[in-house]
């Protein structure tokens, strides 16, 4: 797998296994825009390094989003044009001073509070980056997906191998994103 198959403005929902054996719908969730096959691209996730409810804010550039071997796979929820990359680098970053005042934070949660930003109008066309009108229904969608993948990424961490050898990781496309 390499940033080739990925679509230039693609923005995705990203997930990884957190434990092995993976339980059904135990996911590490974070966002992922592409730019192109060099820059790869921008993760955008929160984690809880010393898993004590501290959250904490982890984005930034990478090319090397298929070297985990926790990675389960990308699921695209929107194309980006290139204009618009700030937008979703804002949305993106809209909570992160405020992460640990919020009751109920997790990656999940944190991931749809962005997805629900990025479906709001925008500018004089009133463009919607995100144009899902059901986000229960999406996570619903993602979840399913990232189950019938889940025991290929636990082989993978059970396994480690050379990342050169690493299987391709499923991508697909949310039927529920106009896409």
């Amino acid at each position: 797998m390499s940033l080739e198959t990925l679509e230039p403005g693609g923005l995705y929902v990203v997930l990884f296994i957190q434990n092995v054996p993976p339980p059904k719908n135990d996911f590490h969730w974070g966002l992922y825009l592409h730019k192109d096959k060099d820059k790869g691209g921008t993760k955008y996730h929160i984690w809880d390094p010393n898993r004590d409810w501290v959250w904490v804010a982890d984005h930034g550039t990478t090319t090397g989003l298929f070297k985990s071997h926790a990675l389960v796979g990308l699921f695209q929820v929107a194309r980006v044009c290139p204009e618009l990359e700030c937008e979703v680098d804002s949305a993106a970053r809209s909570f992160d001073d405020t992460l640990n005042q919020r009751p109920g934070i997790g990656c999940d949660v944190w991931l749809f509070w962005v997805l629900e930003l990025l479906r709001e109008p925008r500018g004089a066309d009133r463009y919607q980056i995100l144009k899902c009108t059901d986000l229960k229904a999406l996570e619903e969608e993602v979840l399913a997906w990232g189950n019938m993948h889940i025991e290929d990424a636990a082989e993978l961490c059970r396994t480690k191998p050379d990342i050169g050898t690493v299987p391709p990781r499923p991508i697909a496309l949310s039927k529920l994103c106009g896409l």
